[in-house]
Protein backbone atom coordinates (compact mmCIF):
# COMPACT_ATOMS: atom_id res chain seq x y z
CA UNK A 1 0.00 0.00 0.00
CA UNK A 2 2.82 2.30 0.75
CA UNK A 3 4.45 2.01 -2.50
CA UNK A 4 0.68 2.26 -4.27
CA UNK A 5 0.44 5.84 -2.18
CA UNK A 6 3.79 6.64 -3.18
CA UNK A 7 3.34 5.90 -7.21
CA UNK A 8 -0.39 8.11 -6.91
CA UNK A 9 1.58 11.10 -5.33
CA UNK A 10 4.29 11.26 -8.14
CA UNK A 11 1.19 11.12 -10.65
CA UNK A 12 -1.09 13.30 -8.74
CA UNK A 13 2.10 15.59 -9.01
CA UNK A 14 2.70 15.10 -12.89
CA UNK A 15 -0.93 15.99 -13.69
CA UNK A 16 -1.31 18.79 -11.60
CA UNK A 17 1.35 20.13 -13.86
CA UNK A 18 -0.35 19.30 -16.90
CA UNK A 19 -3.58 20.85 -15.57
CA UNK A 20 -2.03 24.28 -15.82
CA UNK A 21 -2.36 24.22 -19.41
CA UNK A 22 -6.40 23.23 -20.41
CA UNK A 23 -6.42 24.68 -23.71
CA UNK A 24 -3.92 22.75 -25.05
CA UNK A 25 -3.73 18.95 -26.21
CA UNK A 26 -2.75 16.07 -23.95
CA UNK A 27 0.36 14.96 -26.11
CA UNK A 28 1.32 18.89 -26.76
CA UNK A 29 1.96 19.30 -23.30
CA UNK A 30 3.35 15.89 -22.30
CA UNK A 31 5.82 16.66 -25.00
CA UNK A 32 6.61 20.28 -24.19
CA UNK A 33 6.88 19.18 -20.26
CA UNK A 34 9.38 16.22 -21.58
CA UNK A 35 11.72 18.98 -23.46
CA UNK A 36 11.22 21.79 -20.67
CA UNK A 37 14.97 22.60 -19.19
CA UNK A 38 15.50 21.30 -15.72
CA UNK A 39 15.73 24.75 -14.98
CA UNK A 40 12.24 25.95 -15.48
CA UNK A 41 9.94 26.07 -12.23
CA UNK A 42 7.50 23.55 -13.84
CA UNK A 43 9.78 21.12 -15.46
CA UNK A 44 9.68 17.72 -14.49
CA UNK A 45 12.90 15.69 -12.81
CA UNK A 46 13.96 12.86 -14.50
CA UNK A 47 11.80 10.36 -13.29
CA UNK A 48 9.22 11.98 -13.86
CA UNK A 49 9.99 12.38 -18.01
CA UNK A 50 10.68 8.75 -18.31
CA UNK A 51 7.28 7.82 -16.74
CA UNK A 52 5.40 10.61 -19.16
CA UNK A 53 7.68 9.40 -22.12
CA UNK A 54 6.42 5.81 -21.62
CA UNK A 55 2.83 7.24 -21.32
CA UNK A 56 3.54 8.89 -24.61
CA UNK A 57 4.25 5.55 -26.04
CA UNK A 58 0.78 4.12 -25.12
CA UNK A 59 -1.08 6.90 -26.05
CA UNK A 60 -3.32 4.47 -28.34
CA UNK A 61 -4.65 2.80 -25.27
CA UNK A 62 -8.61 2.75 -24.88
CA UNK A 63 -10.66 2.08 -21.85
CA UNK A 64 -11.88 -1.29 -23.23
CA UNK A 65 -8.43 -2.33 -23.40
CA UNK A 66 -8.02 -2.02 -19.69
CA UNK A 67 -11.19 -2.40 -18.14
CA UNK A 68 -12.50 -5.50 -16.04
CA UNK A 69 -14.85 -7.10 -18.05
CA UNK A 70 -18.59 -7.54 -16.32
CA UNK A 71 -18.55 -10.61 -15.40
CA UNK A 72 -15.38 -10.28 -13.28
CA UNK A 73 -16.83 -7.35 -11.30
CA UNK A 74 -17.73 -7.38 -7.74
CA UNK A 75 -20.42 -5.26 -7.33
CA UNK A 76 -22.45 -4.70 -3.95
CA UNK A 77 -26.56 -4.65 -3.51
CA UNK A 78 -28.15 -1.26 -1.83
CA UNK A 79 -30.08 -3.17 0.79
CA UNK A 80 -26.78 -5.55 1.79
CA UNK A 81 -26.55 -5.80 5.60
CA UNK A 82 -23.53 -4.88 7.37
CA UNK A 83 -22.72 -8.52 8.50
CA UNK A 84 -22.60 -9.90 4.65
CA UNK A 85 -20.73 -6.45 3.59
CA UNK A 86 -18.09 -7.04 5.83
CA UNK A 87 -17.87 -10.67 5.44
CA UNK A 88 -17.64 -10.03 1.67
CA UNK A 89 -15.03 -7.42 2.03
CA UNK A 90 -12.43 -9.84 3.85
CA UNK A 91 -13.04 -12.40 0.99
CA UNK A 92 -12.21 -10.01 -1.49
CA UNK A 93 -8.78 -8.14 -2.72
CA UNK A 94 -10.39 -4.83 -2.98
CA UNK A 95 -10.76 -1.55 -1.32
CA UNK A 96 -13.20 0.09 -3.81
CA UNK A 97 -16.95 -1.33 -4.66
CA UNK A 98 -19.91 -0.26 -6.96
CA UNK A 99 -23.47 -0.85 -5.44
CA UNK A 100 -26.30 -1.89 -7.74
CA UNK A 101 -29.96 -0.85 -6.93
CA UNK A 102 -31.70 -3.63 -8.45
CA UNK A 103 -29.01 -4.98 -11.24
CA UNK A 104 -25.76 -4.01 -12.25
CA UNK A 105 -27.14 -1.78 -15.21
CA UNK A 106 -28.34 0.08 -12.60
CA UNK A 107 -25.28 1.24 -10.76
CA UNK A 108 -25.34 3.93 -7.46
CA UNK A 109 -22.05 4.59 -6.65
CA UNK A 110 -19.46 3.05 -5.29
CA UNK A 111 -18.32 2.47 -1.46
CA UNK A 112 -15.03 2.29 -0.38
CA UNK A 113 -13.41 -0.58 2.41
CA UNK A 114 -12.27 1.92 4.94
CA UNK A 115 -15.91 3.90 5.33
CA UNK A 116 -17.27 0.61 6.37
CA UNK A 117 -14.67 -0.18 9.07
CA UNK A 118 -15.49 2.92 10.58
CA UNK A 119 -19.06 2.74 11.07
CA UNK A 120 -20.01 2.83 14.37
CA UNK A 121 -23.98 1.80 14.23
CA UNK A 122 -24.27 -1.04 13.36
CA UNK A 123 -28.14 -1.57 13.58
CA UNK A 124 -28.57 1.69 11.62
CA UNK A 125 -25.97 0.62 8.37
CA UNK A 126 -27.51 1.91 5.32
CA UNK A 127 -24.93 1.40 2.30
CA UNK A 128 -26.37 4.25 0.83
CA UNK A 129 -25.14 6.96 3.40
CA UNK A 130 -21.59 5.91 2.30
CA UNK A 131 -21.76 6.00 -1.42
CA UNK A 132 -19.36 7.72 -3.81
CA UNK A 133 -19.57 9.18 -7.30
CA UNK A 134 -18.84 6.82 -9.99
CA UNK A 135 -18.10 8.37 -13.45
CA UNK A 136 -19.42 6.66 -16.62
CA UNK A 137 -17.03 6.41 -19.60
CA UNK A 138 -18.24 4.91 -23.21
CA UNK A 139 -15.23 1.95 -24.03
CA UNK A 140 -13.75 3.97 -26.99
CA UNK A 141 -12.49 6.83 -24.41
CA UNK A 142 -8.92 6.82 -24.55
CA UNK A 143 -7.05 6.22 -21.03
CA UNK A 144 -5.42 9.46 -20.84
CA UNK A 145 -8.35 11.37 -21.42
CA UNK A 146 -10.16 9.49 -17.96
CA UNK A 147 -6.90 9.95 -15.99
CA UNK A 148 -7.26 13.14 -16.55
CA UNK A 149 -10.85 13.54 -15.72
CA UNK A 150 -10.51 11.11 -12.91
CA UNK A 151 -7.90 13.67 -11.63
CA UNK A 152 -9.86 16.76 -12.27
CA UNK A 153 -13.59 15.21 -10.76
CA UNK A 154 -11.36 13.27 -7.92
CA UNK A 155 -13.39 10.47 -9.04
CA UNK A 156 -11.09 7.27 -8.93
CA UNK A 157 -13.71 4.29 -10.17
CA UNK A 158 -15.32 4.66 -13.64
CA UNK A 159 -18.58 2.18 -14.78
CA UNK A 160 -17.86 1.63 -18.65
CA UNK A 161 -21.09 1.56 -20.64
CA UNK A 162 -22.56 0.67 -23.96
CA UNK A 163 -24.31 1.81 -26.61
CA UNK A 164 -27.48 1.00 -25.07
CA UNK A 165 -26.08 2.40 -21.22
CA UNK A 166 -25.94 -1.11 -20.08
CA UNK A 167 -22.60 -2.04 -17.72
CA UNK A 168 -19.43 -3.21 -20.33
CA UNK A 169 -16.54 -2.85 -17.38
CA UNK A 170 -15.00 -0.93 -14.96
CA UNK A 171 -11.85 0.90 -14.49
CA UNK A 172 -9.97 2.44 -11.31
CA UNK A 173 -7.36 5.03 -11.45
CA UNK A 174 -4.92 2.14 -9.96
CA UNK A 175 -5.65 0.50 -13.07
CA UNK A 176 -5.34 3.74 -15.48
CA UNK A 177 -1.74 4.15 -13.93
CA UNK A 178 -0.71 0.74 -14.24
CA UNK A 179 -1.21 0.18 -17.78
CA UNK A 180 -0.71 3.24 -18.89
CA UNK A 181 2.70 4.41 -17.29
CA UNK A 182 3.94 0.71 -16.73
CA UNK A 183 3.95 -1.16 -13.42
CA UNK A 184 6.95 0.66 -11.31
CA UNK A 185 9.70 -1.52 -9.07
CA UNK A 186 10.35 -0.94 -5.88
CA UNK A 187 13.41 0.97 -7.05
CA UNK A 188 13.58 4.68 -7.71
CA UNK A 189 13.84 4.09 -11.21
CA UNK A 190 10.55 3.35 -13.00
CA UNK A 191 11.23 0.30 -14.70
CA UNK A 192 10.41 1.05 -18.73
CA UNK A 193 11.55 -2.18 -20.19
CA UNK A 194 10.36 -5.62 -19.92
CA UNK A 195 12.95 -7.60 -17.86
CA UNK A 196 14.00 -10.96 -17.77
CA UNK A 197 16.00 -12.55 -14.55
CA UNK A 198 17.93 -15.45 -14.32
CA UNK A 199 17.05 -17.60 -11.16
CA UNK A 200 19.21 -20.56 -12.07
CA UNK A 201 20.96 -22.16 -14.63
CA UNK A 202 17.44 -23.38 -16.38
CA UNK A 203 14.65 -21.25 -14.65
CA UNK A 204 13.94 -17.59 -15.44
CA UNK A 205 11.63 -15.21 -14.17
CA UNK A 206 10.21 -12.42 -16.68
CA UNK A 207 8.20 -9.55 -17.50
CA UNK A 208 5.00 -11.28 -19.53
CA UNK A 209 5.82 -7.80 -21.92
CA UNK A 210 9.05 -9.55 -22.29
CA UNK A 211 9.71 -9.89 -26.47
CA UNK A 212 10.08 -13.26 -27.34
CA UNK A 213 12.74 -12.46 -29.84
CA UNK A 214 14.61 -11.09 -26.72
CA UNK A 215 13.49 -14.24 -24.68
CA UNK A 216 14.92 -16.65 -27.89
CA UNK A 217 18.42 -14.49 -27.49
CA UNK A 218 18.60 -15.13 -24.18
CA UNK A 219 17.50 -19.26 -23.94
CA UNK A 220 17.34 -20.38 -28.08
CA UNK A 221 14.59 -20.79 -30.59
CA UNK A 222 11.40 -21.69 -29.30
CA UNK A 223 8.55 -20.91 -31.26
CA UNK A 224 7.54 -23.48 -33.91
CA UNK A 225 7.01 -22.45 -37.89
CA UNK A 226 3.22 -22.07 -36.87
CA UNK A 227 3.49 -19.84 -34.20
CA UNK A 228 5.91 -17.62 -36.19
CA UNK A 229 3.70 -17.13 -38.51
CA UNK A 230 1.27 -16.06 -36.11
CA UNK A 231 3.40 -12.68 -35.16
CA UNK A 232 3.17 -13.63 -31.44
CA UNK A 233 5.38 -10.85 -30.13
CA UNK A 234 5.24 -11.82 -25.89
CA UNK A 235 5.66 -14.21 -23.67
CA UNK A 236 2.14 -13.28 -22.47
CA UNK A 237 0.97 -13.65 -25.85
CA UNK A 238 2.73 -17.01 -26.24
CA UNK A 239 0.76 -18.25 -23.32
CA UNK A 240 -2.37 -16.92 -24.19
CA UNK A 241 -1.85 -18.60 -27.78
CA UNK A 242 -1.26 -21.81 -25.93
CA UNK A 243 -4.12 -21.98 -23.89
CA UNK A 244 -6.31 -19.58 -26.00
CA UNK A 245 -7.10 -17.42 -22.85
CA UNK A 246 -5.55 -15.56 -19.94
CA UNK A 247 -4.39 -18.24 -17.57
CA UNK A 248 -4.63 -18.05 -14.09
CA UNK A 249 -2.38 -17.45 -11.36
CA UNK A 250 -0.15 -20.78 -10.58
CA UNK A 251 -1.24 -22.38 -13.66
CA UNK A 252 1.50 -24.29 -15.51
CA UNK A 253 1.88 -24.75 -19.54
CA UNK A 254 3.96 -26.43 -21.29
CA UNK A 255 5.73 -25.98 -24.71
CA UNK A 256 5.67 -28.02 -27.73
CA UNK A 257 9.71 -27.37 -27.05
CA UNK A 258 9.43 -28.87 -23.93
CA UNK A 259 9.83 -25.50 -22.08
CA UNK A 260 7.48 -25.06 -19.13
CA UNK A 261 5.51 -21.53 -18.35
CA UNK A 262 4.61 -20.83 -14.55
CA UNK A 263 2.00 -17.86 -14.50
CA UNK A 264 3.22 -15.93 -11.25
CA UNK A 265 0.94 -13.21 -11.51
CA UNK A 266 -2.14 -12.22 -13.91
CA UNK A 267 -5.31 -10.67 -13.62
CA UNK A 268 -8.30 -11.26 -15.20
CA UNK A 269 -7.08 -9.81 -18.43
CA UNK A 270 -3.34 -10.20 -18.78
CA UNK A 271 -0.57 -12.25 -18.14
CA UNK A 272 1.88 -10.39 -15.85
CA UNK A 273 4.86 -12.48 -14.82
CA UNK A 274 5.75 -15.80 -15.32
CA UNK A 275 8.56 -18.13 -14.52
CA UNK A 276 10.21 -20.24 -17.27
CA UNK A 277 11.45 -23.39 -16.94
CA UNK A 278 13.79 -25.15 -19.48
CA UNK A 279 13.60 -28.54 -20.40
CA UNK A 280 16.51 -30.93 -19.09
CA UNK A 281 19.96 -30.85 -21.55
Amino acid sequence: MERRRLVFKKVKGIFEKLSTRRNESVRKTITELIQESPKEESSLNEEERILLSNTLALRDLTVDDVMIPRADIVSIPHDISFKELTKLISEKPFTRFPVHHTTLDDVLGYIHAKDVAIWSKVKDFDVRKILQQVLFVPPSMRLLDLLLQMRATQIPMALVIDEYGGIDGLVTSWDVIREVLGDLQDGHTPEISAQLTKENSRTYIVDARLLIQDLEEEIGSILSDEEREEDIDTVGGLVMYITGRVPGQKEVIKHSSGVLFEILDASPRRVTTVRIKLPPR
